[in-house]
């Protein structure tokens, strides 16, 4: 049976949490009165990554999905600000 995926968001919550000194008991708790219901293997699992990664001379990498608004709004601030013939000082 596949693991279901943990979201980059979720994995970024968790990384501030272990930034912070919380044990990984009280981050499951804390996710699961969020709602997000995890396992704290799941918690030790992305740990250990994260160590690995601050280990290795690579950054750690968490990408996050652009949202569909956030093209739209930079094409509109875009738009408004290419001006042919700016006005000069």
């Amino acid at each position: 049976m596949p693991r279901n995926e943990i979201s980059d968001i979720t994995k970024e919550r968790i990384l501030q949490f272990l930034q912070k000194g919380y044990s990984q008991f009280r981050i499951v708790n804390i996710l699961k009165r969020d709602g997000i219901s995890i396992a704290q293997s799941s918690v030790s699992r992305i740990n250990r990554s994260i160590d690995r990664q601050k280990k290795s001379k690579s950054k750690i990498k968490i990408c996050r999905r652009k949202l569909s608004e956030t093209a739209s709004n930079i094409n509109k601030v875009i738009a408004k600000t290419d001006v042919e013939d700016p006005p000069t000082q």
